[in-house]
């Protein structure tokens, strides 16, 4: 019996921010709320399947008409053991991510990022590439 593969090209239609730093997440999405205008609101933990365990992760979220933004924590966590692993591995210096999906405001990428520099408390501030990212696949919904 002959064997076909299903080969899935996934687009990518989003921007991501990497974060770093020491703030507590919803101090941070206040902070973001604050100074972008905008309504992060905390939802529910988003759940995904690392290394063969399901790990949660802080999700806060503002949905809008003409787009989304969504602030993650790069941590995951599993509730009953404390067990603990990185939503993105390879970028293990970012404490939270910042993805844009469509259009939220009349922000290019350049402002929001310059918006994001203006809040007291973080350490680093990149935009990332998606295309570079091997677990890219885990910004999908």
């Amino acid at each position: 019996m002959k064997v076909k593969k299903l080969i899935v090209d996934y687009e990518y239609d989003f921007e991501l921010y990497g974060i770093s730093t020491t703030i507590k997440d919803y101090k941070l999405a206040w902070l973001v709320n604050k100074h972008l205008n905008l309504s992060l609101v905390r939802a529910e933990d988003y759940v995904v399947d690392l290394n063969k365990e399901e790990y949660e992760i802080i999700n806060y979220t503002q949905i809008s008409d003409n787009g989304e933004i969504r602030l993650f924590k790069n941590k995951a966590v599993i509730q009953d053991r404390k067990a603990q692993t990185y939503l993105v591995s390879e970028m293990k210096h970012f404490d939270y991510f910042i993805m844009v999906s469509g259009i939220i405001h009349t922000f290019t990428s350049d402002d929001f990022l310059q918006e994001l520099r203006g809040i007291d408390g973080l350490q680093l501030i990149n935009q990332i590439d998606i295309d570079k990212l091997k677990s890219r696949d885990y910004f999908l919904f």
